[in-house]
This record gives C-alpha cells, sequence and structure tokens, in this order.
C-alpha cells in the first residue's frame, strides 16, 4: 500500500528549519532597528552641533566669553539629548587655560559637547574648534 504525503517525523523536521530560519530573520531584523536608531541620534547630534558652531563662529569675538560659555540646550528626537557649549581661553602650548591673560586673550578654544541615551548607556560627542581675535580670514 502506498501513502501519499509526509510523515510526522518529515512534518516535524521542517518546521524545525522553519523556526530556525525565521528566528535568524527577527534577530536580523532587531539589529536592523537598533542600527538605524544610532545612525539617526549620531545624526541628528551631528547637525545640531554644526548648527550651534556655526552661531559660535557668526558671533562677534568679544562676545563668545559672555553670551555662549555654558549655554545649554536641548536636541530634539533623541532620548535624553542635551548640549553644553564651553568657551576656554587657548595658549600657544595647545593647553585650555582658565584665566584668560596676556597673549591668550587673542584666542578662544570653543567645545560643544553633546551627550545622549542610547543602548542603555550614554553617548558623549564633541565638536571642538579655535577662534582667534582677527577671525577666520585676517
Amino acid at each position: 500500500m502506498e501513502r501519499k504525503g509526509f510523515t510526522l517525523i518529515e512534518l516535524m523536521v521542517t518546521v524545525i528549519i522553519l523556526s530556525v530560519g525565521i528566528i535568524g530573520v527577527m534577530a536580523a531584523l532587531g539589529n536592523g532597528v537598533d542600527d538605524i536608531r544610532r545612525i539617526r541620534n549620531m545624526s541628528t547630534v551631528a547637525n545640531v552641533l554644526q548648527e550651534q558652531m556655526e552661531t559660535v563662529r557668526d558671533a562677534s569675538f568679544s562676545d563668545l566669553d559672555d553670551d555662549f560659555h555654558g549655554q545649554t540646550g536641548s536636541i530634539s528626537g533623541v532620548s535624553s539629548g542635551s548640549y553644553t557649549i564651553n568657551v576656554s581661553g587657548y595658549d600657544a602650548d595647545g593647553d585650555s587655560v582658565i584665566e584668560v591673560t596676556g597673549d591668550d586673550r587673542y584666542m578662544r578654544k570653543v567645545t560643544i559637547t553633546a551627550s545622549w541615551n542610547q543602548g542603555g548607556g550614554t553617548v558623549q560627542r564633541n565638536l571642538v574648534t579655535l577662534v582667534t581675535n582677527s577671525g577666520i580670514n585676517p
């Protein structure tokens, strides 16, 4: 007597193989979603840092300390995203100095720091530039 169809063992093996394949695809999709979120956050933060740095560069040198030092803001669209602007003197040796005296008064180091929550931890990125009293094209 000939039987048409599949045995129970054949069906179980097929179900197991399909399950392993589906689980692999689901894991890859989950990782892909996390990667997309991470890349979107990095892109958003990079844009905000660049916008803030352009605002600093458009300001007059004499206004840097008073108008920007200690300024903070939030980054919309990023979980707990915020930024802080720090303006310090900068000496000829490349060191940041607290008290601005002598030749140090002609150069400022501007650091914009962004931080946000991602993947159970805090991520931080900095954008740093030097600004001189004589401008970009002296």
